[in-house]
């Protein structure tokens, strides 16, 4: 074989490989795309019971700041998160005859809320493998309505 054929040869193995990564990154999101989506287009976890018999679930405090702009190639344009994401909790109640409530709050207006109500606190939460642990705050009074 000559040095020319060679020279082409290695150029072509080694732009094979370099072309595989970008294959197998496409491969990997259309998997993702087809089946880690709803029907409305959300990308969603197993569902996860919850079932306590105190007045509320909480979970510790998450940090959700969607304030201010975010600094990202922009071209003189600001992008804020609620320009491409949507947060969507969905849940529902296995008896009826008792309505559920969903709701995302300031901890000081939680704490305010529960003052004195019994709640339990999600202390420890995995969803790969789905378990939950519960913390009791015990409390003597009903929740406000």
């Amino acid at each position: 074989m000559k040095a020319g054929k060679i020279v082409l040869l290695v150029f072509g193995i080694i732009i094979l490989l370099i072309s595989l990564v970008p294959l197998l990154a496409g491969g990997g999101l259309m998997w993702v795309e087809k089946a880690l989506r709803d029907s409305e287009g959300f990308y969603t976890t197993p569902a996860i019971q919850l079932e306590k018999d105190s007045h509320a679930i909480v979970t510790g405090h998450a940090n959700i700041d969607l304030g201010g702009d975010w600094e990202w190639i922009s071209w003189g344009r600001r992008w804020a998160p609620s320009d491409f994401l949507t947060l969507k909790i969905e849940g529902s109640s296995n008896d009826p005859s008792k309505q559920i409530f969903l709701g995302i709050a300031q901890v000081r207006d939680l704490e305010a809320y529960l003052n004195d109500v019994e709640y339990d606190e999600i202390s420890d939460f995995r969803i790969h493998r789905p378990s939950l642990s519960y913390t009791n705050h015990p409390g003597t009074s009903e929740p406000k309505a």
